[in-house]
């Protein structure tokens, strides 16, 4: 795509014309990218510069709405105006106005050029106002008086009291005003290459002054993390909290704990963004003490395995989460971070699969269900007896149920009980070591007879006999607070053992195969969604209440997997 000469942001590729602009870094977390392209649909000259200036004033109304919507979102009374200005600051903030505005400027006065005759009113009507105007030094009052008040406004500053202040002001805009009408004139002229600066509005000064221009009440990124996590508004699980804890700290360490978070650009951001796709996956354990960066070296140089691009999502989501929520509290004007992700090449395949026909019945005949040593280290040798505790429940639990892992593994003997003359599974987070997915995920499903087949209330009512609290006492939540966690490693190494393992298969292939199996039910979209815990988005969760459990109940004995055969584990 190549430039064409004279005429800013227009380009031609393949004959057609386009707009082009970069977006700078305050303004993309707005229009969601940082550049736009978009094709004016012309090869002709002529009509591509009248769309492109029509773009170019569709681009800065744009901007001038979000800055009003970002003035109308900042809670907070403002501080009262500030008097004593010196004639340093007056003269930054004047020069400042020249050059963030110096191109909308322009734009909006030469935008609308349609034909020639157009062109030569607009020329003859410019030099007839802007010659004097050079010539005196005195642009127009009405609009003077307007720039004065906005910048006054706008750095919250009162110079209606101090004469000598308020008359700098004014020679200092009525400068920068004069230096704007001369550029119209050159450029009505044809003379699109002539410079204008000098030493009061000088380009070099004012970026000076602009990398210099740090907020030092700004907090610096260890801080702004610190207020962030202790915020009451988070729901976080502990376990969610402790993941959370971890992206944090690899944040921190990215951007430095003492950088100001006024800081922190698009450029930084998408530095971590390339960062975080090299970032070794389990880094802690792998590499305990290390660093950010030096983990990502030490993982180039060992071949280690890295993040999946779920979890490296994760950590950008986290970034825009923390600047975010910055902004909802008037610590930060814009998001740098807003919209970054890392595309999925396997997006919209599957990742997980569910379980064959094959695999269940390799599990289901496995010694662990027909006789072993034991349920532990000999689950996988011959035994004489049955185990029935968590290894030898959770699969089958799994299989009719279609819950979570953790929904099943955290469960009190209480919250399988009877509803309506129903045996049911009451899966909530009503007890302290207890977590949901989500909200949406508390939901009553009703107790498959092919469980109670198996013995399942056999065994529920065995644990009430013992007084144990929690239905599977045999796993344990310390090492990282979800009950799951010693469950899903159990059933790792036992499908690995017993050579039922598979690629993209894992214990969530449950829940797939849950799902199937509903849709081979034919089971209604919203009866469907109460069962596994969604929620569909859609204008049927508004109205109505929870389904009555004969409902729920007629759906879950629909549920079946042809060529699998459990009859050989029913209890007579």
């Amino acid at each position: 795509m190549d430039s064409v000469k004279g005429h800013a942001y227009l380009y031609i590729r393949s004959g057609i014309y386009y707009f082009r602009k970069k977006v700078s870094d305050e303004y993309t977390q707005f229009f969601g990218k940082s550049e736009i392209v978009q094709s004016l649909r012309t090869s002709n000259l002529r009509d591509a510069i009248t769309k492109v200036s029509k773009k170019i004033v569709a681009y800065h109304d744009r901007l001038n709405s979000y800055d009003k919507q970002l003035k109308e979102s900042l809670i907070g009374r403002p501080l009262p105006a500030r008097t004593e200005v010196s004639k340093e600051e007056l003269e930054k903030i004047v020069r400042t106005w020249y050059f963030e505005h110096l191109e909308q400027e322009n734009i909006r006065k030469t935008a609308k050029f349609t034909s020639k005759t157009e062109v030569r009113k607009i020329k003859e009507f410019r030099m007839e106002q802007l010659e004097p105007a050079v010539e005196n030094i005195e642009p127009i009052s009405f609009y003077t008086n307007w720039a004065i008040d906005h910048l006054q406004q706008k750095y919250n500053i009162n110079l209606d009291n101090s004469l000598e202040a308020r008359v700098d002001f004014e020679d200092y805009v009525l400068r920068a005003q004069s230096a704007i009408t001369k550029r119209h004139l050159d450029q009505l002229e044809g003379n699109l290459d002539t410079r204008y600066d000098t030493d009061f509005l000088s380009r070099i000064k004012y970026e000076q002054e602009q990398a210099e221009s740090v907020d030092d009440s700004a907090l610096t990124i260890k801080e702004l993390i610190k207020v962030y996590q202790d915020d009451d508004g988070h729901s976080w699980t502990a376990n969610t909290r402790v993941d959370y804890e971890h992206q944090h700290k690899v944040i921190e360490e990215f951007l430095g704990s003492e950088t100001k978070v006024t800081e922190i650009t698009r450029e930084n951001c998408r530095e971590f963004q390339k960062l975080i796709q090299k970032y070794p996956k389990n880094a802690t354990k792998k590499f305990p003490g290390t660093d950010f960066k030096k983990a990502i070296k030490k993982a180039a140089k060992e071949g280690s395995d890295l993040l999946s691009i779920t979890s490296q999502n994760k950590y950008l989501g986290t970034l825009s989460s923390i600047f975010i929520w910055a902004i909802n509290e008037g610590k930060l004007a814009f998001n740098p971070a807003k919209g970054l992700f890392i595309s999925d090449p396997e997006q919209g395949k599957e990742k997980i699969r569910s379980f064959s026909t094959e695999q269940l019945n390799i599990m289901f005949n496995s010694i662990l269900y027909t006789g072993s040593k034991d349920d532990r280290r000999g689950c996988n040798k011959p035994g004489p007896s049955v185990t029935k505790r968590s290894r030898y429940w959770l699969p089958l639990l799994s299989l009719y149920t279609g819950a979570r892992l953790n929904e099943l593994a955290q469960m009190n003997c209480d919250e399988v009980r009877e509803v309506d003359g129903f045996l049911v599974f009451d899966i909530n987070q009503e007890q302290d070591d207890m977590s949901l997915k989500n909200r949406n995920s508390k939901r009553i499903i009703p107790v498959h007879s092919e469980l109670i087949k198996l013995g399942f209330k056999n065994y529920i009512e065995s644990m009430q006999a013992s007084s144990s609290v929690k239905l599977f006492p045999d796993l344990s939540n310390k090492r990282n607070g979800r009950y799951s966690h010693q469950a899903s490693r159990h059933f790792s190494n036992w499908t690995i053992a017993i050579g039922s393992k598979r690629d993209k298969t894992d214990n969530r292939s449950f829940r797939h195969g849950y799902e199937d199996a509903l849709r081979r039910a034919r089971i209604y979209p919203n009866v469907h969604d109460a069962l596994c815990g969604w929620k569909s988005g859609k204008m049927r969760d508004r109205y109505g209440t929870e389904f009555p459990i004969d409902v729920l109940s007629e759906a879950i004995e629909k549920i079946t997997f042809p060529g699998l055969d459990l009859s050989h584990l029913y209890e007579n």
